[in-house]
């Protein structure tokens, strides 16, 4: 299979070679004066006072999958003092009663919502990971993406403002956003910043954007913010601290625990964190699938000392894998950028047995390329040591993309040495894809902070596809593709291969109703066993005055291991409007030969205000039930207080309460 795997993957990728994205490159690196207010503007949404009238405007927007003037135009603003960036947007639409906003939770999805955003990148990067983006939707409701990742409270995140007004001509916005909340170059003289403006309208599903970045997004081409001169830093605000503590009851015990989270920044560019005792046991992670798999699943980590810096330490799971740490009396830290240099170290440690340490340097290099190098050791008092180490390459060239990794692992005993490599080159345009895949994995190779679920082995693999966005006057999307691969074990004879065409669709009539289908057949082999799968499914969703309602069905029939297969997931989602009540509920059953499986999970939430609610979660796994309730007051500024009663994580119901307080000390 590998052969002809290979040779229609090359000729795609010659065929697709000669095409090129024009349009819109007049809108492509704009840039606008900074201009320094004395008199900072009120955050209302009104947009009416006097400074604005000298801010520079950024118009036109355009649409960022067409690269032409966007229909519903928006004006942009931009300002700034010692303390802030000040950004007011007019928002024009062409139907104000169609324009949608229900999210009310901060940081929760605006995808959906119609919203605005700035993005900034204080070192002019020119890539994704140098944008902080502010986002606030239509009714308010505002939206943070910090680069390199941060845990969620206001004194450790940093605060920001913005408000929303109604118009007859659509809506306008306004943001104040500190400049101590990003990391931001040192400088007494004028500087270029990275910078950009958005607007997603939900009705029409048009991204566009002041400086075009094309599609998909092409971050190079962001706009540039010309003459900034940044106030310097003030050491009274370099440290922040957070305590916590909980207390409860159990059957057979009591509980008191109590923990201390410390951030210091050095500089505008760095950051220190330190973890002593962190609660792991009240984070409610992802759960798992009883879907059937040869190899190992990856699941996010939702726990706030891995959040923090993901994105400088996240990598690739390959090295490190933050859900092999289960639980760790302590960690420390730190991370920041230096211009196009990003960096990170951290040390998790269990007193009584182990210690994991990382450390990741990475660079910036052309307009869309990066190479990082990375290193990742365990020591454990009974397993000996373990060590891997990482290089890695991702660039793109227009609309052609490549990239390789290289790594190497060194493990105490009878592991001893291994390695592992992998590389890809490929084509990413508006409606075309296409990547051509080698990987092997040597004997000897092991990580044991880092995600490799497969045996030694070495193959190729292709994907190739076509979509279509915004069809028939917007309304329809629609996707065709295959993929295939085909490895064997390092020393010869088959291990596993693939073969799977799929089919994409969906429909939408603006903000009221959605409809959409999926498609795809497999036929696969693993080790001795052949497979042949069929997966479809259906989604909708429908809005009301009062409510939103979405739901879908997947089903997967065929043969698995030799032994029929079918896997049903039906799910249905409730939302009334301002997301005050959420309800949630999926079941996965599968059935593979003789043997039968269920999963029941369902969450409800009730947002008594943005800032407190009552929630919960349900999981039935076979005949294992587990259920949790709690209070939460996460306030955005002061004590945070939570009730839990339960175990979120457990595999049954731990007859337990707790009672956390999380508060800011410093």
């Amino acid at each position: 299979m590998g052969k002809w795997i290979g040779r229609i993957s090359l000729w795609v990728l010659i065929c697709l070679t000669p095409i090129s994205t024009l349009a819109g490159e007049g809108y492509r690196n704009r840039r606008i004066q900074a201009v320094k207010t004395d008199q900072p503007p009120v955050i209302d949404g009104k947009l009416d006072d006097l400074c604005w009238k000298k801010a520079p405007l950024a118009h036109p927007f355009i649409d960022s999958y067409t690269s032409k003037v966007a229909p519903d135009q928006t004006e942009a603003y931009v300002l700034y003092d010692e303390k802030a960036l000040y950004v007011a947007f007019k928002c024009f639409d062409s139907q104000p009663d169609q324009i949608k906003a229900t999210e009310t939770k901060r940081d929760g999805n605006p995808w959906g919502d119609d919203f605005v955003e700035v993005a900034i990148d204080p070192f002019d990067i020119g890539q994704f990971s140098g944008r902080n983006v502010f986002k606030v939707n239509a009714i308010g409701t505002q939206f943070t993406e910090i680069r390199g990742g941060r845990a969620n409270k206001a004194e450790w995140k940093g605060d920001w403002q913005a408000a929303v007004r109604r118009t007859e001509f659509g809506w306008t916005a306004e943001m104040a956003i500190p400049w101590d909340i990003m990391d931001r170059p040192s400088s007494d003289k004028p500087i270029t910043m990275g910078i950009n403006f958005g607007r997603y309208q939900a009705r029409t599903k048009i991204f566009s954007f002041w400086s075009d970045l094309g599609y998909p997004f092409h971050h190079e081409w962001n706009g540039h913010l010309v003459g900034v001169i940044l106030p310097k830093r003030k050491p009274k605000r370099l440290v922040r601290i957070l305590g916590y503590t909980f207390g409860g009851i159990k059957p057979d015990r009591r509980m008191l625990r109590g923990g201390l989270n410390l951030r210091y920044r050095p500089s505008g560019q760095a950051n220190v964190l330190l973890t002593i005792n962190p609660d792991f046991s009240n984070v409610e992670q992802e759960v798992e699938t009883i879907d059937f798999s040869y190899l190992p699943r990856a699941y996010s980590d939702k726990r706030p000392f891995f959040q923090e810096g993901r994105e400088v330490f996240g990598g690739k799971q390959e090295i490190f894998y933050s859900r092999r740490i289960i639980w760790m009396d302590g960690g420390v830290k730190g991370y920041g950028r230096k211009g196009r240099w990003t960096f990170g170290v951290m040390d998790c440690f269990d007193l009584d047995r182990w210690n994991a340490f990382l450390m990741r340097v990475s660079r910036e290099v052309g307009e869309a390329g990066s190479i990082s190098f990375s290193m990742a050791s365990h020591l454990d008092s009974e397993e000996g040591y373990n060590q891997t180490t990482y290089l890695a390459y991702n660039g793109r060239f227009g609309d052609m993309i490549m990239g390789f990794d290289i790594g190497a692992s060194l493990t105490e005993g009878e592991g001893g040495e291994g390695s592992f490599g992998s590389g890809y080159v490929g084509w990413r345009g508006r409606n075309l894809f296409a990547n051509l895949t080698g990987r092997y994995i040597s004997p000897g190779y092991e990580t044991r902070l880092g995600f490799a679920p497969s045996e030694p082995c070495k193959g190729i693999g292709f994907n190739l596809g076509y979509s279509a966005e915004r069809l028939m006057e917007g309304k329809l999307s629609m996707g065709v593709g295959i993929l295939a691969n085909d490895y064997n074990h390092y020393e010869g004879g088959d291990y596993r291969s693939r073969i799977s065409p799929w089919f994409w669709t969906w429909f939408s009539e603006g903000t009221r109703w959605g409809f959409g289908t999926h498609l795809q057949f497999e036929r696969s082999r693993f080790e001795e066993f052949e497979d042949t799968v069929l997966s479809g499914g259906v989604n909708l969703w429908r809005r009301y005055d009062l409510f939103e309602i979405s739901g879908g069905l997947s089903l997967s029939l065929g043969t698995r291991r030799e032994e029929s297969y079918r896997f049903i997931k039906p799910s249905l989602k409730v939302t009334s409007k301002g997301n005050v009540l959420v309800f949630n509920y999926y079941i996965e059953a599968l059935k593979l030969g003789k043997k039968r499986e269920k999963l029941h999970v369902l969450w409800i939430n009730f947002n008594i205000t943005p800032e407190r609610s009552l929630g919960g979660r349900m999981v039935l796994k076979g005949d294992k039930l587990n259920w949790y309730l709690s209070y939460r007051q996460g306030v955005r500024r002061g004590m945070d207080v939570y009730f839990i009663m339960g175990d979120p994580n457990a595999e049954e119901f731990s007859r337990r309460a707790v009672l956390k307080l999380i508060i800011p000390l410093k």
